[in-house]
């Protein structure tokens, strides 16, 4: 095919953090190497670990935002 391309991608991660886009990717037949990963099924394992890994990261950034604030709130009234 005349024009085709290849996009060459380090982690999986980098292009996307969508098990749904990966996988329409893959569907359209779009070229695409990550050089983490060896056959389509470990590019949708590690796109569904990523994918899991996004939503985690909010509850987790939040919980410790939100220990940190208590723990600031007990030196300040001398209580740590």
């Amino acid at each position: 095919m005349v024009g085709s391309s290849t996009l060459l991608i380090a982690k999986l991660d980098r292009l996307s953090r969508n098990v749904h886009f990966i996988s329409g990717l893959m569907e359209r037949k779009v070229d695409f190497v990550a050089c983490e990963s060896a056959n389509a099924f470990t590019i949708n394992v590690y796109a569904a670990v990523a994918q899991e890994d996004t939503k985690n990261a909010g509850c987790m950034i939040h919980s410790k935002t939100k220990c940190w604030r208590t723990e600031e709130s007990l030196q300040v009234t001398g209580e740590i």
